[in-house]
């Protein structure tokens, strides 16, 4: 048995997109047409920026005439979930002396020798993450953080990767999940996933609040679609709040609810969930894992909780120019749809943050509202952005957050006597001010 190896260009054929399970699809060689038999091996080669091997098929015969033109029929037998990317074989003692290395632009099929075949099966057999991998997006980083993580504990007898199945997902897969890694270098993959008996996990990650992108989900969704096994789950992890009307209304969207049915979810968590989840090992008796999770944990903290933001408080303006006074606004509030702001604030950006105001009269924060939309408006005057609420998320009380557990908070000290305006909130900070979140179904969790 013979193998050969066919090159696409990404430009005109898409492998990605095009190599399902069972189809078969004509192909033109330019050479060996006489050599190809019926059953021959295939290694499906996609060129370009994402250049290396993304699937494997068998010849359904031999070479056929067509038009004048020579043509073999593939029958695309799998689509790698993870390339084989040119920079890995290139330093591969036996695959990079690969035809298609040495001569990217030669002629369909290049020859591939046995010996060649063998060890590109074996390196992807053998492809495991490491926590100690570099990669050039931040995403990628913390999915590989995680993603190592869990593996290890498998294998260290650690109970995490069990509470976080059991917490998050509702699952108890411990025994069943065979293979966890993250996936990169393709545009519309997910970061990483986790394949078990008949379930395949796909994990899209976000360092930033508000970031989600619908056209990514689509694409995850439809190449999850494409697996073989009987449950599909997509999770999405974000910074942003589980109970925000624009995580619902994300979630909503008809690519989602179109994917959804008795075996196919799509999940939304917080980061800060899985932090909660992880932070139960660090309480634990002392051990190399446990330090390794701490100092995981300390990377969420300073760069997804410390750097991202939840929203502002406002330092409420009272008076003739503003038309708010003290003794009527918490009733007049209550009928309003939006808040007028005296300029554009970029930690409001209509992506389920958060306006807090602060009432000086009564040292308190006492309104907070989600801002769904942020627009400027002609003849605003001296209030010319109007930030609207989304409905259902204005909080109104006298005392909804005193000034004593606001001057509590790392950075906040000096709140009261600060002549800002208007006071950014991080992820991190937002929880110690002790709202109490929308109570009722989150929306975003549904049981397997």
């Amino acid at each position: 048995m013979k193998t050969w190896l066919f090159h696409a260009d990404p430009e005109s054929y898409d492998l990605q997109k095009k190599i399902i399970k069972g189809c078969v699809e004509d192909w033109r060689p330019w050479v060996y047409v006489d050599e190809m038999e019926k059953g021959d091996r295939v290694v499906l080669w996609q060129s370009g920026p994402s250049g290396g091997v993304h699937g494997f098929g068998h010849l359904a015969g031999r070479s056929y005439l067509s038009d004048k033109a020579h043509r073999v029929d593939i029958c695309y037998d799998e689509l790698l979930d993870q390339p084989v990317f040119k920079a890995k074989l290139r330093n591969h003692p036996v695959l990079r002396n690969l035809s298609i290395l040495k001569m990217p632009n030669g002629k369909n099929p290049s020859r591939v020798q046995e010996g060649e075949y063998r060890a590109l099966k074996d390196l992807i057999a053998s492809d495991v993450i490491n926590i100690f991998s570099s990669y050039s997006q931040e995403e990628n980083r913390f999915t590989n953080g995680l993603i190592s993580l869990l593996d290890l504990s498998r294998h260290s007898g650690q109970p995490l990767f069990k509470v976080f199945f059991r917490e998050l997902l509702n699952l108890d897969l411990q025994a069943e999940i065979r293979k966890c890694r993250v996936l990169t270098g393709i545009d519309g993959t997910a970061d990483a996933e986790m394949c078990g008996t008949d379930i395949r996990i796909r994990i899209e990650t976000k360092t930033e609040s508000g970031t989600l992108r619908e056209d990514q989900i689509r694409n995850h969704l439809q190449r999850l679609t494409r697996c073989r096994e009987e449950t599909k789950v997509l999770v999405i992890l974000t910074p942003d709040d589980g109970y925000s009307g624009y995580i619902r209304k994300f979630l909503a969207n008809r690519d989602i609810t179109s994917f959804r049915s008795r075996k196919h979810h799509v999940l939304h968590f917080e980061w800060r969930r899985v932090y909660e989840c992880f932070e139960q090992i660090t309480k634990g008796r002392a051990s190399v894992f446990r330090e390794l999770v701490s100092q995981y944990l300390t990377q969420i903290r300073g760069r997804i909780f410390d750097q991202d933001f939840a929203g502002i408080i406002q330092k409420i303006s009272f008076g003739d120019i503003s038309e708010v006074y003290s003794d009527t606004y918490l009733d007049e509030v209550k009928k309003w749809s939006d808040w007028n702001t005296p300029r554009e604030y970029k930690k409001l950006d209509g992506t389920g943050r958060r306006l807090l105001l602060y009432d000086k009269t009564r040292s308190a924060i006492t309104v907070e509202a989600e801002i769904g939309k942020v627009e400027k408006i002609k003849n605003g005057g001296e209030f010319p952005v109007k930030n609207t609420f989304v409905p259902g998320s204005l909080k109104i009380d006298k005392q909804l957050v005193p000034l004593a557990r606001i001057q509590k908070i790392l950075g906040f000290e000096n709140f009261k006597s600060g002549r800002a305006a208007a006071w950014n909130v991080t992820q991190e900070q937002y929880p110690q001010l002790g709202i109490s979140r929308t109570q009722g179904d989150r929306g975003q969790r549904f049981v397997l």
